[in-house]
């Protein structure tokens, strides 16, 4: 009996309890079994017992014999390993009865809340308990409570800023806290009649006055106007831990880690900047500042990394947000940089991120701010958490981020690269008038036509090289095209040839003898492109000087392919961004408007937990394999960057170097053993500060 394989599309040839691929390329490496969750043949023994079938609750979760019970696989969850089993030992005290399929099979742990019944519609997924009906139905995640006597059943359900509980409905924007015992619903009446409308710019809340304070005392102070980066995490990624070992090392530099700059943290004084001001909440400003190295790292450090004790979660609550601001000064204390950030709770940037690419009207407070941020901000660093049991977790949640960047910093780029354009051709274009420098400009213009004749003579010596072999290939028997050597080169070469105004009717008239028709075998499908690209490249055999002339010109003139291949060598920019721009006429391009993101220079993606975790080198691979929508946006962004005086950047990162297994769990290493990898650099390379 054979079934698709459903890791690579190949067929499974099944015999007993195991199923073989018959591609040898398979992803999950042509070895399979029956998934005790899905009923698929999607199980990959030789790739940690992980199901490949993405409709399965158990995707991608490497599974492997419990040392307990040894009954059903046990399921890497939450970072360590979980018995799925519940007759097994080690789950006795923790199980529970499932509330959506009436068994006995949910794991009822602070880290885990699941149900195990591979029927249960919410296998695998957290369901923690409802604020409103106190059942134990609200699943995190599609955010909405699923029992249907409850009064937001099937609402989805933001966290409330000021109580930090699941009531705060996201539709209408807007809406009211549920939560009666909320503080923004005991509002008195002797109150309502001291406020006062807020301006359209004045801040209406004190973390956004305490932003408007830092932008005007601190960050624009001074001759050189300071960068402000941005540490971008979800829940789990370690920002708390990243940004406390920061400060940590700036703090304490060479006495405990390696730390070759010449650089110390001077310590901002948060009630100098305070002095004199009387504006919006001054009285409570002062609570959403604090010294990045002075009042949040060395205090994390020594309190907790240093007692092998991972920093405690962000608080869900705008009171407990904190920008975070550090001044930094070289030798005779001269000033180097300033850096300012925001320490908040994981769940403010992933409701930042659900609605980055809205129009809806933000909530003022935490949400302003973090809007404010985005826009002002000079670089920002994007911590990743590569944890395997949700492979693709950081793609869906950056995907509209990356995607929004491309398209706010594309008018910046276009304009930057046009106006260089248009300097150099004006520049090269009408002869100067001194004799020497006139003699010096004819010989230019000489060299660069012949460099173009030499370019098309040597286009035309390869072109007709790989035609003629293909030719001979193509004599024989029917062929696959694509799996001959230069079969890919041939499929671009019709590919352009069906957007060339002179060639499209030609191929159009061939390709009409080929297209598919029901009933048609694989067998004589294979005979009929093959005739037809026997006769293609017979085609252009006939026409390839004209073929390279159009391909090598691309409706440009000789001057404006040289300008274009020299701008590409300088800012190092891609072949496609270049295929983008060049069918866009120099001399017709205006100047398009930036909106948004006029500072940003930098993006850096930190890929965290090294020391835990599987890391993949080099860094700039990781997006290709495990973000491969984010992917396409930042192959465009890396070269927008370019030419905006910037660049992309990927590291791996371990904030402490190594962790060591403490009674199961994975704890900091030792204060005297720390070695930090790639804490400092997401941020130094940004600023430029080099050893």
């Amino acid at each position: 009996m054979n079934e698709p394989c459903l890791a690579c599309g190949g067929g499974l040839t099944i015999a007993g309890e195991s199923a073989t691929c018959s591609r040898t390329s398979c992803e999950g490496q042509r070895l399979f079994a029956r998934c005790p969750y899905c009923r698929q043949w999607s199980t990959a023994l030789r790739r940690g017992n992980q199901c490949l079938n993405r409709n399965c609750a158990a995707y991608a979760r490497e599974r492997e014999a419990c040392r307990e019970c040894r009954a059903v696989p046990s399921i890497m969850t939450l970072g360590r390993k979980v018995c799925v089993n519940r007759n097994c030992p080690t789950n006795a005290a923790i199980l529970a009865e499932c509330a959506f399929c009436r068994n006995r099979s949910f794991l009822e742990s602070p880290d885990l809340m699941f149900c195990t019944k591979s029927t249960c519609p919410c296998l695998f997924r957290r369901v923690e308990v409802c604020h409103l009906c106190t059942a134990r139905s609200f699943v995190v995640q599609q955010e909405s409570c699923a029992n249907p006597e409850c009064a937001a059943s099937g609402a989805v359900m933001d966290l409330c800023t000021a109580c930090g509980r699941r009531t705060q409905r996201r539709s209408p924007p807007g809406a009211p806290c549920a939560n009666p015992s909320c503080s923004r619903n005991k509002v008195e009446k002797s109150e309502t009649r001291t406020f006062r409308k807020a301006g359209k710019n004045e801040p209406k809340t004190a973390i956004e006055a305490a932003y408007a304070l830092l932008r005007g005392r601190f960050l624009d102070a001074g001759p050189v106007k300071a960068p402000l980066v941005l540490v971008i995490g979800l829940t789990g990624s370690g920002k708390t831990t990243y940004l406390s070992m920061l400060g940590d090392i700036l703090y304490r530099r060479r006495d405990r880690y390696w730390f070759p700059f010449d650089i110390r943290a001077e310590r901002v004084e948060v009630d100098a900047l305070l002095e004199g001001y009387d504006g919006p909440f001054a009285d409570r400003v002062a609570d959403h500042i604090r010294d990045l190295v002075y009042d949040f790292g060395l205090p994390n450090s020594q309190n907790f990394v240093s007692r092998q004790l991972w920093p405690p979660l962000t608080a869900v609550s705008e009171e407990d947000t904190a920008f975070l601001v550090t001044r930094l000064v070289g030798e005779n204390d001269a000033p180097v940089a300033k850096i300012v950030t925001l320490e908040t709770y994981g769940e403010a940037y992933e409701k930042m991120l659900r609605g980055i690419r809205g129009r809806a009207p933000r909530t003022p407070g935490l949400e302003h701010a973090l809007s404010a941020l985005l826009t002002d901000a000079d670089g920002f660093v994007v911590l990743l958490d590569p944890d395997p049991t949700d492979p693709l977790g950081n793609d869906d949640s950056f995907c509209d981020l990356f995607m929004l960047l491309k398209d706010e910093l594309r008018p910046r780029a276009f304009n930057v690269f046009f106006q260089e354009m248009k300097r150099l051709i004006e520049a090269g274009a009408a002869p100067p008038k001194n004799p020497r420098e006139l003699h010096a400009w004819l010989r230019r213009e000489q060299d660069r036509q012949a460099a173009f004749i030499a370019q098309a003579e040597e286009l035309h010596a390869k072109t007709r090289s790989r035609l003629e072999r293909l030719d001979k290939q193509l004599a024989g028997a029917p062929v696959d095209i694509s799996k001959l050597d230069d079969g890919r080169w041939l499929l671009e070469l019709e590919s352009f040839l069906q957007r060339d105004d002179r060639f499209a009717k030609n191929v159009a008239l061939g390709r009409e003898h080929v297209t598919p028709t029901p009933g048609l075998a694989d067998d004589e499908l294979l005979f009929l492109l093959h005739r037809y690209y026997k006769g293609f490249v017979q085609f252009c055999l006939d026409n390839v000087k004209d073929i390279v002339g159009r391909r090598l010109l691309r409706d440009q003139d000789p001057e404006t392919r040289s300008v274009m291949t020299q701008l590409q060598q300088r800012f190092g920019l891609s072949d496609d961004f270049i295929r983008r721009i060049e069918k866009i006429e120099p001399q017709s391009f205006n100047e398009r408007p930036v909106n948004r993101f006029k500072s940003l220079r930098q993006l850096s993606l930190v890929v965290t937990k090294a020391d835990r975790w599987p890391i993949i080198y080099p860094p700039e691979d990781y997006p290709r394999q495990r973000l491969p929508n984010c992917h396409l946006h930042l192959r465009e962004l890396e070269d927008y960057l370019k030419l905006c005086g910037g660049s992309v950047r990927y590291y791996n990162a371990s904030a402490t170097g190594f962790t060591s297994l403490v009674e199961g769990a994975d704890l900091p290493a030792p204060a005297n053993a720390q070695t930090p990898i790639n804490v400092l650099e997401p941020i130094f390379d940004m600023l430029g500060i080099t050893e």
